[in-house]
């Protein structure tokens, strides 16, 4: 790592330490002093916050850095049954250690964005500040949402407020399903998603997993 890039990082950890961690802490959250990932543990998840620096963002040279923070949600019994299901063959089943993931900009309504710039260490402050209000309004309500099994049979698949951005992801509702004991519904996700000739073909293990198990 650079010095440069080693600076940038203490800097974020240190205002981190000053102005999110005890907020986050309140939430279940914890974080390791030079560590930009917060952590949570709940009923039938692992969560993470993950406070990711881009250093010289291409949109904008005059930044040194951004922050552009990322959700992490792991389900091991979600991600081991989409690993049978697919054969372990990650080009259907994607990365086998994730549940749920992306920025987290998508945990708030469309166009309320969460990346942030930073120009000098005097920016950090009202960075970190920022981070920790739009956590707080937006991102933790939706891990909350996502601590149980349970949660993730009933995400929202489609529309404006859709918490699923992918096929893969897609997957891990339909292995969420399975595990409840909703095949059936199971198999009407696929059918959606994946029931056109080609997917079908593609997909055709997860379909004959859940033909197996409703038969």
């Amino acid at each position: 790592m650079s010095s440069e890039k080693a600076e940038i990082k203490a800097c974020v950890c240190h205002w981190l330490g000053e102005l999110a961690d005890d907020s986050m802490s309140a939430a279940g959250f914890t974080r390791r002093r030079n560590s930009l990932t917060y952590r949570r543990e709940t009923e039938d998840a692992i969560q993470k916050i993950e406070v990711a620096i881009e250093h010289h963002p291409s949109e904008d040279p005059n930044a040194a850095a951004a922050v552009y923070p990322q959700y992490i949600v792991a389900m091991g019994t979600v991600n081991k049954t989409v690993e049978t299901m697919t054969g372990g063959n990650a080009q259907l089943g994607g990365q086998f250690d994730i549940t749920l993931r992306g920025p987290i900009e998508w945990t708030s309504p469309k166009g309320v964005g969460a990346r942030w710039h930073i120009y000098q260490p005097d920016s950090v402050p009202d960075i970190v500040s920022s981070f920790r209000g739009f956590v707080a309004r937006w991102t933790i309500p939706f891990l909350d949402r996502f601590s149980r099994l349970r949660d993730l049979c009933n995400a929202t698949l489609k529309g404006d407020d859709r918490e699923i951005h992918s096929q893969m992801e897609v997957l891990r509702v339909v292995a969420a399903k399975s595990l409840c004991g909703r095949d059936a519904e199971a198999l009407e996700v696929m059918e959606e998603w994946f029931g056109a000739p080609g997917p079908r073909k593609r997909y055709g293990p997860v379909f004959e997993y859940l033909a197996n198990r409703l038969s």
